[in-house]
């Protein structure tokens, strides 16, 4: 399925924090073990002109900035969240192809890393914000936007898996 044509449904409660800090956290490890057997041509490879699995993971850490900004759009109640740029402009010019797969990865590392620390320095209060998704027109906590973001990173492993696959065959 399409990222833009996913549904997310929220009606789960902060019983969910730790497990979705666990996939958020596991996220750049989860990324090296699907990419570490992988030849570097078929990293590099861009199948029907879409993004290679290079630029899947630099997709993911050029966000990473924005998911930040977010958290704290939510905790402030910003009525709406900071949009995204819907054509992933910084993806597409990344030149993720010309980095070694161990800098991407590394890349994605630190900054996963900046969101955890965000996430960990919450409490109380901040976890009764919301703010509404520009796209999706919901109203989003903390505890919905770490689901999305846990779900991006899926669907981008997901991604890299398929074009892995279909190249290695």
């Amino acid at each position: 399925m399409k990222w833009f044509e996913r549904k997310f449904d929220f009606s789960f409660g902060m019983e969910q924090f730790e497990p979705l800090m666990a996939r958020l956290r596991n996220g750049p490890a989860a990324f090296a073990s699907v990419v570490e057997t992988i030849p570097a041509d078929v990293l590099e490879t861009k199948p029907d002109g879409k993004w290679s699995i290079k630029e899947h993971i630099g997709h993911i850490f050029v966000l990473e900035p924005l998911w930040q900004i977010r958290f704290d759009d939510i905790r402030n109640n910003k009525p709406v969240m900071t949009p995204a740029d819907l054509n992933n402009r910084a993806t597409d010019e990344g030149g993720f192809n010309a980095v070694h797969i161990d800098e991407l990865l590394e890349r994605l590392r630190q900054e996963r890393s900046r969101t955890i620390a965000l996430l960990s320095s919450l409490g109380g209060n901040d976890f009764n914000g919301v703010s509404l998704h520009p796209r999706l027109q919901k109203e989003m906590r903390v505890i919905d936007l770490m689901y999305f973001v846990a779900e991006h990173d899926d669907h981008h492993l997901n991604a890299i898996q398929n074009i892995s696959a279909t190249e290695r065959n």
